[in-house]
């Protein structure tokens, strides 16, 4: 049987049988390594960077509690956050908040050492929760990305032999607790968040890759970060063909809550290609301001997402959109979005200078 259908068979056993999951995913994780040390691609999980007060309280608080050991709590807020859906303004949802808080190092700067005293402590939250699939799922996520810390983010071609192998092992750690998890009672959206970044890193097929999509999106639809991921494995560089994202978004704006899910899509191809993209894409920055205000009239206003609409909008023709969202931020600007304040001048200057020019315009036609 070749290396295709076996990652196919393999998914499908794992996702139809929670007996056979576990040895399942780990088989997957094998097959895929050589894969993904030939891949001259590369992929990173993107988490989202918010500066409303909202997020970054709540991240403050789940940190808290986390640092306090205090794991029931933890526990707890991400089954409430789960069940009931809980979005915060801009329409982020709550227990996406909550696991983006163990993406990097909870105390201190990016080192080994860091990450590793926060791994140990991940650890040892699964053994004090057996039947946590918080912990697990965060354990896994945070072994994808102490993986992606040893690769680095260049070219295939500039990682070392070492880095590779440090790489494909963190993964498998990862891939291996996600098997793990998958035998608990409590399902969690963010395990296919997680295994569907694994997937890309190490290189799926796309029937493999696919049906942990299909398997995510049934559990939980309007959880786009599911959306996300498949969206990014589609890019050219990675395992799609030029167009391939695009029509996923376009066919994705179609379903539960597809406009949000539209927007979130192009706002992570921004985030991995750059504001340049914007420039091929700007057919579609009338469907993301409108997809903009429904997500801020369902879900309340977010200056993140503000941020993000007025550098959609900047690359489309209503010059007067633009310029009402720029005064709106005002000086919150968001980093995160435009990179420096003299980019963020720039394009509202820009947005600005347009206005006078179209005024202009119009008050020499009534002439």
């Amino acid at each position: 049987m070749n290396s295709r259908k076996t990652l196919s068979l393999f998914l499908f056993v794992c996702l139809t049988s929670t007996c056979s999951c576990q040895a399942a995913l780990r088989n997957l994780v094998t097959l895929s390594e050589k894969r993904a040390a030939a891949s001259t691609s590369t992929a990173q999980t993107i988490s989202p960077t918010v500066i409303d007060k909202e997020y970054l309280d709540y991240q403050y608080q789940v940190r808290s509690h986390f640092l306090q050991k205090d794991y029931a709590w933890i526990d707890e807020e991400a089954h409430k956050a789960r069940t009931n859906k809980i979005r915060l303004p801009g329409g982020f949802w709550k227990l996406r908040v909550l696991y983006g808080v163990f993406e990097e190092p909870v105390k201190g700067e990016g080192t080994d050492a860091n990450w590793e005293a926060m791994i140990a402590q991940l650890t040892a939250w699964t053994k004090e929760r057996p039947d946590s699939i918080t912990a697990r799922v965060a354990l896994a996520g945070a072994w994808k990305d102490y993986g992606w810390k040893a690769r680095g983010n260049g070219s295939a071609s500039s990682v070392t032999q070492d880095g590779w192998a440090t790489f494909n092992e963190r993964l498998g750690t990862a891939a291996n607790i996600l098997a793990d998890a998958a035998s608990l009672k409590e399902r969690c959206p963010h395990w296919y968040v997680n295994a569907l970044w694994v997937g890309t890193s190490q290189g799926w097929d796309r029937d493999a890759f696919e049906k942990v999509f299909q398997a995510g999106v049934n559990l939980e639809p309007t959880y786009y970060y599911i959306h996300n991921a498949k969206a990014a494995y589609l890019m050219p560089r990675w395992h799609g063909e030029a167009g391939e994202w695009e029509r996923f978004a376009e066919e994705s704006a179609s379903g539960p809550e597809g406009e949000v899910i539209y927007f979130a899509i192009y706002d992570l191809m921004v985030d991995l290609n750059g504001m340049s993209l914007l420039n091929d894409h700007q057919q579609a920055v009338p469907k993301l301001i409108a997809a903009f205000r429904t997500i801020e009239k369902r879900f309340g206003p977010s200056l993140s997402r503000t941020n993000e609409a007025a550098l959609f909008a900047s690359f489309g023709s209503d010059v007067a959109t633009t310029v009402e969202l720029f005064n709106r931020i005002g000086n919150q600007w968001d980093p995160n979005v435009w990179r420096s304040p003299k980019t963020f001048e720039a394009f509202r200057q820009g947005a600005q200078e347009r206005m006078r020019a179209e005024a202009a315009a119009a008050k020499n036609q009534r002439r």
